[in-house]
C-alpha cells in the first residue's frame, strides 16, 4: 500500500495499479486506479490490448461494483473486438444505454474541482464508437438487402 500510494503521489497510476494487484490486498485499489485513472486514457487512444490487460488480472466476485463498471469494459473490449453482427449490435445497443450511468461516478473529482474533462471525452469516444460498430452492420445489412432486391 505505501509503494502504490507514493507511486500515485507522483502521478505514476499505472506503476501503482501494478504495485496495488501485486499485493492481494490492494485489489480494491488496483480496480479504482483502473477505473478511475487508467481506462479513459486507454479508451482515448483506443488501446484495446491495455484495457484487456487491466480488467483480465481481476476476479470479478470479489470486486465491489464489478457489475456496474467493471464488466461494462470487459463487454466494451469484447464488443469492438467482435465481428460486426446482430448480435454485436444487441451488446452494443445495451452498453450504449448503460454508458452515462456507468461511468458519471467514475469522475476522479478533488473537493471544489471541475469534473475531469477526460471523462467527457472517454464517454464520447466510447459512445462514437459503438455506434460506428452498430452502423457498420446496419450498412452491410443495407448493401446485402440491395443486392437481393436487385436481382
Amino acid at each position: 500500500m505505501v509503494q502504490a500510494a507514493y507511486l500515485i503521489s507522483q502521478d505514476r497510476y499505472f506503476d501503482a495499479f501494478q504495485a496495488a494487484m501485486k499485493a492481494e490486498k490492494e485489489q480494491h485499489l488496483a480496480y479504482r486506479l483502473a477505473v478511475e485513472n487508467l481506462v479513459p486514457d486507454a479508451i482515448l487512444r483506443d488501446d484495446m490490448e491495455l484495457l484487456r490487460t487491466l480488467f483480465a488480472s481481476f476476479d470479478a466476485s470479489t470486486v465491489d461494483g464489478w457489475a456496474m463498471k467493471g464488466q461494462l469494459f470487459v463487454d466494451y473490449i469484447q464488443v469492438m473486438s467482435d465481428q460486426p453482427d446482430f448480435d454485436t449490435v444487441s451488446k452494443a445497443q445495451q452498453l450504449l444505454a448503460a454508458i452515462p450511468a456507468a461511468t458519471s461516478e467514475s469522475q476522479p473529482t478533488v473537493r471544489g474541482s471541475k469534473p475531469d474533462a477526460r471523462w467527457a471525452a472517454c464517454r464520447a469516444r466510447m459512445i462514437s464508437n459503438l455506434l460506428e460498430k452498430t452502423d457498420r452492420v446496419h450498412m452491410v445489412r443495407g448493401l446485402s438487402m440491395r443486392f437481393y432486391i436487385s436481382c
